[in-house]
């Protein structure tokens, strides 16, 4: 189930939210090398599959691999769930495609410290995409009660993804985007992304 629909981009949610908007690059971590066993998975499938035909196959054989490689290094610390729903009020709740949080000292099966929304742009429509992934964001900064501790944000249509993050009142579009083309440039943003939900 989607986030709240009535809002058409990104400009009319931070509006909504008097969220203030701003662009800057995305510095990474470290230098990053895409797993072989990654590239082996996408070599492999893409080519031989119409991944596009569907939205679940966009998620199941591209998003996926590429969240699902990059977790591994940080399985200690962080958790992946998929169309997990969440809810803070009438307004901001929803299913997103992915959330990743803190893992629980308390087990596997416990939902603590969201700090990321991945969303897939049904259509390629970033538009739409970004609206919802922004409210996504918003909610989990909501129920995590800690404004000042930044969420993050990933919007992908399998080959093209963009990034941000939102902290306080202020929701940072990092600049450009990372594409399959480029693997490892991608793999090293999303490695970043997973390194400072880590932190």
């Amino acid at each position: 189930m989607a986030f709240n629909k009535k809002y058409k981009n990104i400009e009319e949610v931070l509006k909504a939210f008097e969220i203030n908007y701003q662009e800057t690059p995305l510095i990474l971590l470290s230098p990053q090398k895409t797993p072989s066993v990654l590239k082996e998975d996408l070599d492999f499938t893409l080519p031989l599959l119409d991944y596009k035909s569907s939205e679940s196959a966009i998620r199941e054989y591209v998003i996926s691999p590429i969240l699902k490689t990059v977790w591994k290094a940080f399985a200690q610390d962080l958790l992946i769930w998929i169309e997990k729903p969440i809810y803070f009020d009438e307004q901001l709740n929803g299913v997103p495609d992915y959330i990743i949080s803190k893992r629980s000292p308390k087990g596997k099966i416990f939902f603590e410290h969201p700090h990321l929304a991945v969303l897939e742009a049904k259509k390629d429509d970033f538009t739409a995409g970004w609206s919802q992934c922004a409210l996504e964001m918003i909610a989990i900064q909501r129920i995590n009660a800690t404004p000042e501790k930044a969420v993050y944000g990933m919007v992908s249509n399998g080959d093209i993804w963009e990034m941000g993050k939102l902290e306080g009142q202020v929701f940072t579009k990092y600049e450009g985007f990372y594409t399959l083309k480029s693997l490892d440039e991608l793999y090293g943003a999303v490695y970043t992304i997973f390194g400072y939900c880590k932190d």
